[in-house]
């Protein structure tokens, strides 16, 4: 008997989002440190494509987004922002749901001293009234 992964899906959704950001932030090692503030501030551009399947019961998604910044306040540097998030979400009854989620950050300067990659996870329980 073959397999079908895709078997009973009810909703397959392909998001592709391109957008300037006219002022962003950054928290930074390299401001706090060198330049004893907290924040660097520009301007820039992002982008975002992801997947998202639904099932009768069951949902998930997939999505990366990617952020470039050049620094309008401090150091004059580039930054690039890369998030990979991953999650599932089960329905227990019509109202409350179950999840978990998954993010990877990268982060890079052209300064160097910001350059760092983070992991986060949670689980969640939600309600709609």
């Amino acid at each position: 008997m073959e397999a079908k992964p895709f078997r009973d899906l009810e909703h397959m959704e392909l998001k592709v989002h391109l957008y300037g950001i006219v002022l962003g932030g950054l928290d930074s090692p390299f401001t706090r440190y060198v330049q004893k503030g907290e924040y660097i501030f520009g301007s820039g551009a992002a982008g975002k494509i992801g997947l998202v399947f639904s099932w009768e019961d069951f949902s998930s998604s997939l999505f990366y987004y990617k952020y470039w910044f050049h620094t309008l306040r401090g150091v004059d540097s580039d930054n690039l922002v890369g998030i990979f998030s991953f999650s599932v979400e089960y329905t227990l009854r019509k109202d409350f749901r179950v999840g978990a989620e998954m993010h990877v950050y990268d982060r890079w300067s052209s300064v160097g001293m910001d350059n760092t990659s983070r992991f986060g996870a949670r689980t969640y329980l939600s309600h709609a009234l």
